[in-house]
């Protein structure tokens, strides 16, 4: 997952994409409440080799504190949103940001619009 450069165009895509599956009204003018859980795939290196390569080191960090920052990674996806789901993201008045190892990359995104 990157939020930057060509790769960063295409994931904001499919988060656009993906909104407009799930969202068909207009953006809200109401303050939003969202929450964004970003899961990284491990590299290989994290894995054992030869039949252990399923297995999951010892030594293999449990956080991811490398980049792309949390704070990148949701800026990608508020500025995916506006427009979709809210008219500008300065609606947004409480977010709540994760950035974890999973088996493959994405981002799970909730949000609450306040009425």
């Amino acid at each position: 997952m990157d939020a930057s450069g060509e790769k960063g165009k295409t994931w904001r895509s499919d988060v656009k994409d993906a909104a407009r599956k799930v969202y068909c009204g207009l953006p809200t003018t109401s303050p939003v409440i969202i929450s964004m859980e970003f899961v990284m795939e491990r590299p290989k290196c994290h894995f054992g080799s030869g039949k252990n390569s399923s297995v999951l080191k010892s030594s293999s960090p449990t956080c991811h504190i490398y980049k792309p920052d949390v704070l990148k990674l949701s800026r990608a996806v508020e500025d995916a949103l506006t427009g979709i789901i809210w008219k500008d993201d300065s609606q947004i008045w409480s977010e709540t940001l994760v950035k974890r190892y999973g088996p493959c990359a994405g981002v799970e995104v909730l949000i609450d619009i306040e009425d």
